[in-house]
Order: C-alpha cells, then structure tokens, then sequence
C-alpha cells in the first residue's frame, strides 16, 4: 500500500501541477483525488517542495522517452531534426498541451531556492547528455561536422525548443514553433567549435 500511496500522490500531482499549475494545486486536492490520508501524503513528502522535485523528475522521465523515441526512429540527424520540430508542432495542435512541463514549474517557482535550481540544472545535464551522445554518434557517421561542439549544439537546440514554446504559451501564435524547422539546422553552424 505504502508504495501504491506514493506513486498516486506522485501522479495526479504532476496531472494537476501540470494542468492547472503549482500555485493553484493543494495539498488537500492531491491528497482527495489520489485518495490518501494527509498523514500518509507528509509521510512520503514531507512537503509540498519535496512533491514538486520529485514531479520535476517525472516529467524529465517524460521528456526524456519522448525524445529518445524521435532519436531512436531517425535515419539520421537531419530526419532527427525534422521528426523532433513536427512532435512538437503536434503537441502544440493537442487541446490539453500547456507546454514543457519543467519550464513552467521552473517559472512558477521560487527558482532561487537552492533545492529548485538544483533539480533544474541536474535535469538540463540529463538532457544535454541524451543529445550530446546522440550527437556524437552522428559525427561518427559523418552526419555532423567533426568540429561540432555536441554539448553547445544540444543547449542551443533545447533554448530553441524552450524559447519557442514560451512564445507560444504568451502569443498563441504557432509560427513560432513552426520556425523550429529552419532555426533547428542552423544551429549546426553556431555549434562548429572555434578555431582558438
């Protein structure tokens, strides 16, 4: 019971964190629909910060496998680009899509709490680490130039992809995610390492 408890907990709370955001999501309403004792809840997250970390890294999971699956289904790095911008143009097409599930947390959050702004920065190295080995295997094959900086070309393609979803959560104007296709390719010049 006790494991089945958190896992609820952790559940409907990134549903809820994520549907109607941080602020507006209690205690009492994750502890209602998950359908376990307050007690229990403190015992399994001693508090509302701790609950928020530890959905953090459960949309990391999400995104994690939602990415690895366009690298695993790519012929190359070119078809790995155009797959990722169409994924995301079809998440912004889905009624219940409120965007990256971590950027919003971040920016509804008191991100200069030592425990938040750690969480933040271990989950980009996940991600940067996804990528930058992706990347590199794609250099092996010569689909990449060899001078490539992998790790600034998986940060700059992840502020492409962050950026682009802020601008539409604000504007609601889908061209900004659409750009995706023409600004992804670009990066592959502005990630060539300089010649020092």
């Amino acid at each position: 019971m006790g494991a089945g408890a958190r896992e609820r907990i952790l559940k409907k709370a990134a549903d809820l964190f994520y549907t109607q955001g941080v602020h507006n999501t209690g205690i009492n309403q994750i502890s209602d629909e998950s359908r376990v004792a307050k007690a229990s809840f403190y015992h399994h997250f001693p508090s509302k910060d701790d609950l928020i970390c530890e959905c953090m890294i459960a949309f990391r999971d999400i995104i994690y496998r939602r990415v690895k699956r366009v690298i695993d289904s790519s012929e190359n790095f070119s078809d790995f680009l155009s797959r990722w911008a169409s994924s995301i143009e079809e998440d912004v097409s889905r009624e219940n899509f409120n965007g990256c599930p971590i950027a919003n947390t971040g920016m509804i959050t008191n991100m200069s709490s030592g425990k938040f702004l750690e969480q933040f920065n271990r989950i980009l190295d996940y991600w940067y680490d996804l990528l930058s080995d992706y990347f590199e295997k794609c250099k092996e094959r010569g689909e990449l130039p060899d001078e490539t900086d992998t790790r600034m070309l998986s940060r700059r393609l992840l502020h492409l992809y962050e950026g682009a979803l802020t601008m539409w959560i604000l504007s609601g104007d889908s061209r900004y995610v659409k750009d995706l296709r023409h600004l992804f390719p670009a990066m592959i010049d502005l990630s060539v390492k300089e010649e020092t």
